[in-house]
Protein backbone atom coordinates (compact mmCIF):
# COMPACT_ATOMS: atom_id res chain seq x y z
CA UNK A 1 0.00 0.00 0.00
CA UNK A 2 1.48 3.46 -0.66
CA UNK A 3 1.43 5.93 1.54
CA UNK A 4 -1.85 7.93 1.34
CA UNK A 5 -3.86 5.07 1.45
CA UNK A 6 -2.18 4.06 4.87
CA UNK A 7 -3.08 6.69 6.10
CA UNK A 8 -6.60 6.80 4.99
CA UNK A 9 -6.85 3.11 6.21
CA UNK A 10 -5.63 4.15 9.54
CA UNK A 11 -7.46 7.46 10.05
CA UNK A 12 -10.34 5.57 10.79
CA UNK A 13 -8.66 4.21 14.01
CA UNK A 14 -8.10 7.47 15.32
CA UNK A 15 -11.15 9.26 14.14
CA UNK A 16 -13.52 8.15 17.47
CA UNK A 17 -10.62 9.97 19.90
CA UNK A 18 -11.30 13.01 17.99
CA UNK A 19 -13.70 15.97 18.95
CA UNK A 20 -15.07 19.01 17.58
CA UNK A 21 -15.50 17.48 14.29
CA UNK A 22 -11.79 17.17 13.35
CA UNK A 23 -11.13 15.09 10.37
CA UNK A 24 -8.59 12.27 10.74
CA UNK A 25 -7.29 11.66 7.55
CA UNK A 26 -6.94 15.69 7.09
CA UNK A 27 -5.51 15.57 10.64
CA UNK A 28 -2.78 12.67 10.03
CA UNK A 29 -1.96 14.57 6.58
CA UNK A 30 -1.04 17.59 8.14
CA UNK A 31 1.31 16.13 10.95
CA UNK A 32 3.09 14.12 8.28
CA UNK A 33 3.42 17.37 5.96
CA UNK A 34 5.26 18.82 8.77
CA UNK A 35 7.29 15.91 9.63
CA UNK A 36 8.07 15.03 6.18
CA UNK A 37 6.98 17.18 3.32
CA UNK A 38 4.36 14.12 3.22
CA UNK A 39 6.70 11.48 3.23
CA UNK A 40 8.70 12.57 0.38
CA UNK A 41 11.76 12.64 3.16
CA UNK A 42 10.18 9.12 4.84
CA UNK A 43 13.17 7.48 4.35
CA UNK A 44 15.43 9.28 6.00
CA UNK A 45 16.39 8.74 9.60
CA UNK A 46 17.01 12.32 11.94
CA UNK A 47 19.35 11.82 14.59
CA UNK A 48 17.70 13.43 17.98
CA UNK A 49 21.12 13.49 20.37
CA UNK A 50 19.36 15.56 23.57
CA UNK A 51 16.51 13.01 24.12
CA UNK A 52 18.94 10.00 24.17
CA UNK A 53 21.14 12.17 26.77
CA UNK A 54 17.81 13.43 28.35
CA UNK A 55 15.94 10.06 28.58
CA UNK A 56 17.81 7.32 27.59
CA UNK A 57 21.44 7.26 28.53
CA UNK A 58 21.14 7.44 32.29
CA UNK A 59 17.76 5.85 32.92
CA UNK A 60 17.23 2.71 35.37
CA UNK A 61 14.10 1.89 34.17
CA UNK A 62 14.66 -1.81 33.38
CA UNK A 63 12.95 -1.75 29.97
CA UNK A 64 14.76 1.45 29.25
CA UNK A 65 18.23 -0.49 29.97
CA UNK A 66 17.10 -3.64 28.23
CA UNK A 67 16.51 -1.61 25.09
CA UNK A 68 19.47 0.49 25.41
CA UNK A 69 21.82 -2.63 25.59
CA UNK A 70 20.47 -3.73 22.77
CA UNK A 71 20.00 -0.78 20.45
CA UNK A 72 21.82 1.94 21.94
CA UNK A 73 21.88 5.54 20.45
CA UNK A 74 19.55 4.09 18.25
CA UNK A 75 16.90 4.42 19.93
CA UNK A 76 16.85 8.78 19.84
CA UNK A 77 16.48 9.01 16.42
CA UNK A 78 13.15 9.94 14.74
CA UNK A 79 12.24 8.06 11.41
CA UNK A 80 9.64 7.42 8.59
CA UNK A 81 6.95 9.35 7.49
CA UNK A 82 5.61 10.85 10.49
CA UNK A 83 8.93 10.79 12.25
CA UNK A 84 8.64 8.27 15.00
CA UNK A 85 11.13 7.99 17.77
CA UNK A 86 11.36 4.00 18.64
CA UNK A 87 11.83 4.52 21.98
CA UNK A 88 7.97 6.12 22.11
CA UNK A 89 7.10 2.60 19.95
CA UNK A 90 8.64 0.47 22.07
CA UNK A 91 7.04 2.52 25.40
CA UNK A 92 3.86 1.64 23.16
CA UNK A 93 4.53 -2.04 23.13
CA UNK A 94 6.58 -2.08 20.25
CA UNK A 95 8.09 -5.79 19.86
CA UNK A 96 11.21 -5.41 21.71
CA UNK A 97 12.91 -7.66 19.60
CA UNK A 98 12.40 -5.81 16.51
CA UNK A 99 15.06 -3.50 15.29
CA UNK A 100 14.46 0.71 15.73
CA UNK A 101 14.75 0.75 11.43
CA UNK A 102 11.11 -1.43 11.79
CA UNK A 103 9.41 1.95 11.58
CA UNK A 104 10.96 2.66 8.22
CA UNK A 105 8.31 0.41 7.16
CA UNK A 106 5.13 2.50 6.38
CA UNK A 107 2.49 0.99 7.69
CA UNK A 108 4.21 0.15 11.07
CA UNK A 109 5.35 4.04 10.84
CA UNK A 110 1.75 5.40 10.47
CA UNK A 111 0.66 2.90 12.86
CA UNK A 112 2.81 4.27 15.61
CA UNK A 113 1.74 7.67 14.61
CA UNK A 114 -1.61 7.26 15.02
CA UNK A 115 -1.24 5.15 18.44
CA UNK A 116 0.89 8.62 19.81
CA UNK A 117 -1.56 10.61 18.57
CA UNK A 118 -4.63 8.28 20.64
CA UNK A 119 -2.15 7.72 23.38
CA UNK A 120 -0.45 11.03 24.21
CA UNK A 121 -1.32 14.33 22.13
CA UNK A 122 -4.89 13.96 22.16
CA UNK A 123 -5.49 13.30 25.71
CA UNK A 124 -2.92 16.24 26.25
CA UNK A 125 -4.85 18.39 23.63
CA UNK A 126 -8.05 17.60 25.72
CA UNK A 127 -6.87 18.76 28.86
CA UNK A 128 -5.42 22.07 27.06
CA UNK A 129 -8.93 22.74 25.53
CA UNK A 130 -10.92 21.79 29.01
CA UNK A 131 -8.42 24.30 30.24
CA UNK A 132 -9.14 27.03 28.04
CA UNK A 133 -13.00 27.12 28.97
CA UNK A 134 -16.01 28.58 27.84
CA UNK A 135 -14.63 32.51 28.13
CA UNK A 136 -11.71 31.77 25.57
CA UNK A 137 -14.53 31.04 23.25
CA UNK A 138 -16.57 33.81 22.66
CA UNK A 139 -13.33 35.99 22.49
CA UNK A 140 -11.32 33.60 20.26
CA UNK A 141 -10.78 34.30 16.89
CA UNK A 142 -10.41 30.60 15.89
CA UNK A 143 -12.81 28.22 15.92
CA UNK A 144 -12.21 25.07 18.50
CA UNK A 145 -11.94 22.68 15.48
CA UNK A 146 -8.43 24.28 14.70
CA UNK A 147 -7.67 25.24 17.94
CA UNK A 148 -7.50 21.61 19.12
CA UNK A 149 -5.90 20.51 15.62
CA UNK A 150 -3.32 23.25 16.65
CA UNK A 151 -2.95 22.05 19.70
CA UNK A 152 -2.36 18.10 19.19
CA UNK A 153 0.31 19.18 16.53
CA UNK A 154 1.77 20.86 19.73
CA UNK A 155 1.36 17.74 21.41
CA UNK A 156 2.83 15.80 18.51
CA UNK A 157 5.87 17.86 18.22
CA UNK A 158 6.63 19.50 21.73
CA UNK A 159 5.04 16.17 23.72
CA UNK A 160 2.89 18.01 25.48
CA UNK A 161 0.38 20.63 24.67
CA UNK A 162 -0.24 22.10 28.67
CA UNK A 163 3.70 23.00 29.01
CA UNK A 164 5.67 26.21 28.00
CA UNK A 165 6.96 24.88 24.95
CA UNK A 166 4.66 26.06 21.72
CA UNK A 167 6.00 25.25 18.40
CA UNK A 168 4.16 28.30 16.93
CA UNK A 169 5.32 27.59 13.50
CA UNK A 170 4.70 24.18 13.92
CA UNK A 171 1.23 24.58 14.65
CA UNK A 172 0.61 27.05 12.34
CA UNK A 173 2.10 24.99 9.20
CA UNK A 174 -0.54 21.91 10.68
CA UNK A 175 -3.24 24.27 10.52
CA UNK A 176 -2.28 24.87 7.02
CA UNK A 177 -1.91 21.74 5.74
CA UNK A 178 -4.97 20.70 7.49
CA UNK A 179 -6.92 22.98 5.98
CA UNK A 180 -5.52 22.74 2.71
CA UNK A 181 -6.78 18.95 2.81
CA UNK A 182 -10.13 19.50 4.09
CA UNK A 183 -10.54 22.03 1.08
CA UNK A 184 -9.14 20.01 -1.53
CA UNK A 185 -11.48 16.91 -0.20
CA UNK A 186 -14.43 19.35 -0.27
CA UNK A 187 -13.76 19.86 -3.85
CA UNK A 188 -13.58 16.74 -5.01
CA UNK A 189 -16.79 15.62 -3.34
CA UNK A 190 -18.53 18.29 -5.34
Amino acid sequence: MNLPAIITALSVNLQPYLQYGVNAEALLYAICQNETRGGELGKFIRQEPNFFSKYIEHSNDPKVVRLRNLYGNRLAVSMGPFQVMPMVAYELDLDENDPPEILLNYEINVFYAVQILIKRSIPSATKFMNSLGKIHYSVSSISKDLHFVRSIADAYNSGNATDKIIPKKYMDDAEKWYLSFVDNKKRTLK
